[in-house]
This record gives structure tokens, C-alpha cells and sequence, in this order.
């Protein structure tokens, strides 16, 4: 064989070996396969259409290809307003999609560089706005084992602040779901500064014993039993409490409350007090953090988180009291005057100093 035929074999099995490259065949990865990673709560009580409706659910793969579809179907909420889920591309934001009461393919990439990805999938909205079912992945490429999560876990218990309402508009504005964005909510961001596996079980408008303005709907201690918040906690929607243990707890609850003229010193203190006790039967050995939040600043509403922890046993019981430093500046306001991105990460930044401060994860 001569040289200039050698030459052209070589090229044209190197060109064989770049086209089969590229030409990776589409696979459909149904929900229960294993690598994939899921953090929140999720009802998996049907294995293959998994459905959430918590704000900060994450649904994440690692891949070696170059295209990615996912499949989702929404549901209609009780907000007629839609849905939107953030997509992550190697840990770098790409899009902000809608999702309506629909069954929906999004093209999460297309065209990357062939070689290892990293998708994430979070729901950036809150249960009102309906529930989510996750369909599976479409992948040209092969799907590989990912990194696990880390191993200390926060879970963050509230109302809109820890949902991350408004954040991303401005104080003149009212409640549009595609300006909540949970990602950048105080809550996530303190759990990302930490590195710790990160879960909301929040609501906007809701409270201890009453919600805002007294309006109808369940209270947090209620939503706190369920895995989809505007349906009842009975069967399957009954949430299991032994599958996942937080290291801590953090509670942000009590600006709706005294927003209700039902709302007395007592029945408020008696309902937290109470709701602390029930956390405590569930995970025995987590820390609890009792935020006041930043809208509410009052001396009367410190006096009374303060209170509670001091009657739930202090520090010394694991029961934690942290003063958030209060929205002061229109720079800091988003949607109906609540903390903004800015505020958020100063209030996620301060909160997870004081858990490092107070050793809360060692």
C-alpha cells in the first residue's frame, strides 16, 4: 500500500470515528432510572410521572453527548398564571421556561461540545401555580453516574419570602409568576454558600395558625403534611416524614399571621410552639432556626420569636433565634414590597454565617 493510499485511509477512519462521535444515538431515560437526581419532595408513588409542586425542586443528570430534551406536563393551579422551571446547563443558567396546563418537550440543549454535561431542572414557582409531572429525559449521548449530594441537609419552612415571591421584579409590582425565581430566595442561596442538599416546604400568603388577611387555606403546619399543597393529606399525598432528615430546620413563618386581625399574642405563640413541638417529633436530633424574617421588623414580633425559642428550650434544646436584617431601602424590594434578589442574598449570606458561627453542621 502506498503512502498516499495510507494517507487517505487514515483520514477517512479518523473522519468515521468523528461522524460516529457526533452521531450518538437519542435514548429515552424514563423517571426511576437511578442517575437521576432528585432533591425536594416529589411523589413517587408512580414511579415513571413523578409530581411535585414545591417551589426549588431539582431534577439533575450528568451525560456524555451533546443534545438533551426533558418532558413535562403541567396542571392547572389554583393561580391561573403559569409555571416556570430554570434550566442549568454545567452549573451556568440558560433559559426560563413556561410551563402552562400542557404536556411539554424542551429542548434543554442542543449542539453542546460532545463530552460530559451536567443538566439541572429547577422549579422556579410555588404550588399555587399548579402541579408538575416529570416525564423523562431525551438524550443523544449516554447518560452517566453523577456526582452524589451532599451530605448535610437544610430544609427551609415558610411563606412567600422562602418561595421567592417577587424577587425578581420591582416594588411597584404585584405577583406575576414569572418574576419568582426560588433559585435566588434566601433559603437557596444560604444552602448553595454551604454546600448542603437543599428542600422548601413554603407558601405564600399562609402562616402559623392564620394567613394573610384571614384568607382560606391551609396553614403551614397543615402543608407541612403533603407532598402537593393544594390537595388534601390523605393516600399517597400524605407525605412520608421518614424519607428525608434535615441536619436543620429553618422556620420563617409569622408576617402573614399578623396580617389577620384573628391574630392574638397568645393563639400565635401557643401555634408556634406548637408547630416546633411537631417538627421535633418528626426529626428528633435536627437544629431549628426561628427566623423573623425581613418584612416585619417590629420590636413586638422580635419579642415574640425570641420568646418562642426561649420557651422551646433555647440552644441549649438545639432551638435557634436569628434576627434578619429587615428590607430598609426600595433597592432591596421586589414584588408588593417583599426582598428582592439583592435582599435575598443578604439575608441568605448572614444566615448561613450564623449557622458556620454556631458550628450548627458539625
Amino acid at each position: 500500500m502506498n503512502k498516499s493510499i495510507k494517507k487517505i485511509v487514515g483520514v477517512s477512519f479518523i473522519l468515521f470515528l468523528v461522524i460516529r462521535m457526533y452521531s450518538q444515538e437519542v435514548k429515552e431515560y424514563l423517571p426511576d432510572n437511578p442517575k437521576i437526581q432528585y432533591q425536594g419532595r416529589i411523589d413517587f408513588s408512580d414511579s415513571l410521572k413523578p409530581i411535585f409542586s414545591f417551589p426549588g425542586i431539582s431534577i439533575k443528570v450528568k451525560f456524555k453527548g451533546t443534545d438533551v430534551k426533558a418532558k413535562f406536563r403541567g396542571f392547572k393551579g389554583t393561580n391561573p398564571q403559569s409555571n416556570y422551571l430554570n434550566i442549568f446547563i454545567d452549573g451556568q443558567f440558560k433559559d426560563k421556561i413556561e410551563l402552562g396546563d400542557t404536556l411539554l418537550t424542551i429542548e434543554c440543549a442542543a449542539g453542546l461540545s460532545y463530552g460530559e454535561h451536567v443538566l439541572e431542572i429547577t422549579k422556579r414557582t410555588e404550588s399555587m401555580l399548579g402541579n408538575v409531572e416529570f416525564l423523562g429525559f431525551e438524550i443523544n449521548g449516554t447518560l452517566l453516574e453523577i456526582e452524589p449530594l451532599p451530605e448535610k441537609r437544610i430544609e427551609f419552612v415558610g411563606n412567600s419570602i422562602t418561595c421567592g415571591y417577587g424577587n425578581e421584579d420591582n416594588p411597584a409590582g404585584g405577583f406575576r409568576s414569572e418574576d419568582e425565581n426560588n433559585y435566588l430566595a434566601y433559603g437557596a442561596v444560604c444552602a448553595r454558600k454551604l454546600n448542603t442538599q437543599y428542600r422548601a416546604v413554603a407558601y405564600s400568603g399562609r402562616g402559623v395558625i392564620y394567613n394573610y388577611a384571614c384568607s382560606k387555606g391551609d396553614s403551614i403546619p397543615e402543608v407541612y403534611e403533603k407532598y402537593l399543597a393544594d390537595l388534601k393529606a390523605e393516600g399517597n399525598n400524605k407525605y412520608n416524614h421518614d424519607e428525608y432528615s434535615p441536619d436543620i430546620i429553618v422556620i420563617n413563618l409569622g408576617t402573614n399571621d399578623h396580617n389577620c386581625k384573628k391574630t392574638t399574642d397568645e393563639n400565635f405563640k401557643n401555634a408556634y410552639l406548637n408547630f416546633i413541638s411537631k417538627l421535633r417529633g418528626y426529626h428528633p436530633k435536627a437544629k431549628i432556626i426561628c427566623l423573623t424574617g425581613p418584612m416585619n421588623s417590629t420590636k413586638k414580633f422580635k419579642d415574640q420569636i425570641e420568646y418562642i425559642v426561649k420557651r422551646s428550650g433555647g440552644e441549649s434544646n438545639g432551638i435557634y433565634f436569628l434576627h434578619q436584617t429587615p428590607i430598609n431601602d426600595n433597592k432591596y424590594r421586589g414584588g408588593h414590597g417583599h426582598p428582592n434578589t439583592k435582599m435575598a442574598k443578604i439575608n441568605g449570606e448572614e444566615l448561613a454565617d450564623f449557622i458556620t458561627q454556631k458550628g450548627l453542621l458539625n
